[in-house]
């Protein structure tokens, strides 16, 4: 495995507009049908919104956490869903045997199971195209820059933030997923 597995998304909350590119990119990186993502960009949910934010409104994309103690994992009887020593959760479809349980424990609501298929979908951070030297969709696509990639292992963001720009009041993640808010 390459250090390129080692990397995972950060998300500059004040930078994402709500523009949808990110929901688009993953769709058609995985061939899903129209209108389904392993993305979402949520509006406000339920906060006040960012100041200084378009039109006084604040968005948040939403996807997979990759827990490190992951619900979904836990609910899935049939072991369709592991997370690897990589730490990226992931789905084995021919397992799956489409109960939805996985889905009903996700807290993030950033797993789903189509009903064409009934079987998991989630985002696993584009390993593969991380694997080849590639972006993954969502971020190598977001005309804001407000995804971007984070070694796991140290504190050096890429694509997030300019020198110039200031720290982040704060910081969290319950995984391999990061999200900064100035």
């Amino acid at each position: 495995m390459t250090d390129k597995a080692l990397l995972t998304i950060v998300v500059d909350l004040d930078r994402c507009w709500g523009c949808r590119t990110c929901e688009v990119a993953c769709s058609l990186e995985h061939g899903l049908a129209p209108g389904l993502s392993f993305i979402a960009v949520e509006q406000n949910r339920g906060r006040a919104p960012i100041p200084g934010s378009p039109q006084g409104k604040s968005f948040v994309p939403v996807f997979c956490q990759h827990c490190d103690d992951p619900a979904c994992v836990s609910a899935c009887p049939s072991g369709a869903l592991d997370k690897g020593a990589d730490g990226i959760v992931r789905a084995n479809p021919e397992a799956c045997i489409g109960c939805g349980a996985c889905e009903d424990a996700c807290p993030y609501g950033a797993l789903f199971v189509p009903p064409e298929t009934g079987k998991p979908g989630l985002c696993d951070l584009c390993a593969a195209r991380q694997l080849t030297g590639r972006l993954p969709a969502c971020v190598q696509h977001c005309p804001g820059r407000a995804l971007g990639l984070k070694d796991i292992e140290s504190v050096a963001v890429s694509g997030i933030r300019s020198e110039t720009e200031p720290e982040p009041k704060s910081e969290w993640g319950v995984g391999r997923t990061v999200y900064k808010a100035r």
